[in-house]
């Protein structure tokens, strides 16, 4: 996870992401209802989908610190929410494995459908470092459904660009052995919710755009032809498979959550 990395160029980036069921904030509610005083950082906040969990999970918050790598996600959150939060909020244009908080200030660690850009070793380091005594982290993620015979189809077309940690898709970093691995104990994968959305032939394409221009492929950004190659296929994609102008996609959302050890 690198300082700057141009998710935020435009607005696009955060239009096409979708928000967060509000099941999320019902089990986020059941996790941490009954603590006070909480001092919470979420990392890689992005431009704030999650954060809009945390404000309606109805948790007694002390505190807030923001943690966001690109500068653009970290203007775009602030211009979201510096103004409408309810409890003290603290920007920090950081890495996951580099925060710059305080040491043992953090009740809890809030991550959302961003695990997947950390380097888990280095980031497991400082988590542990900012951590109070008994601080739990929260992984949550939500990715399409490789059993939806539409939603693999889309999955086969976008997985696409060199991954820099090593893996196939962004997915395999939530496996049973990764996570194990990051808490130093097994961890319970705790599904939130399956849903079926359905996407434009617009959002599609806006989609495409914003997968190219995060991948690791440098030649797939800067070839014109190559992305609209890309594009072609995804409008091919929606062709075949729109019912009344729309493709319905199926995504699960799921989490997990522990101390680390």
């Amino acid at each position: 996870m690198s300082l700057g990395t141009g998710f935020f160029s435009s607005n696009k980036y955060d239009s096409v992401r979708s928000e967060y069921s509000p099941l999320a904030a019902v089990e986020v509610h059941r996790l941490f209802a009954e603590k006070k005083q909480l001092q919470i950082a979420e990392v890689g906040a992005g431009s704030g989908k999650f954060t809009s969990v945390i404000l309606n999970a109805g948790l007694d918050i002390k505190k807030l610190y923001i943690v966001e790598p690109d500068t653009k996600g970290v203007e775009l959150h602030r211009e979201k929410f510096s103004s409408v939060l309810p409890y003290s909020v603290s920007y920090y244009n950081m890495t996951s494995d580099a925060t710059g908080l305080p040491s043992k200030s953090i009740d809890i660690i809030f991550i959302a459908h961003a695990f997947h850009w950390f380097l888990p070793e280095q980031t497991k380091f400082e988590f542990k470092r900012i951590l109070k005594e008994h601080g739990k982290v929260f992984i949550l993620a939500r990715f399409l459904d490789e059993m939806d015979p539409i939603s693999a189809t889309y999955i086969s077309l976008t997985r696409w660009g060199k991954r820099q940690n090593g893996l196939k898709n962004n997915i395999e970093s939530y496996s049973k052995e990764k996570i194990r691995a990051f808490f130093g104990m097994s961890v319970e994968k705790k599904i939130i919710c399956s849903e079926t959305e359905m996407h434009s032939r617009n959002r599609l394409l806006d989609e495409t755009d914003v997968r190219i221009d995060s991948s690791d492929d440098d030649m797939l950004k800067s070839d014109i032809n190559l992305r609209n190659k890309k594009k072609n296929d995804i409008i091919e994609f929606y062709n075949q498979n729109n019912t009344n102008g729309y493709v319905p996609l199926k995504f699960n959302t799921f989490y997990f959550c522990s101390e680390i050890i």
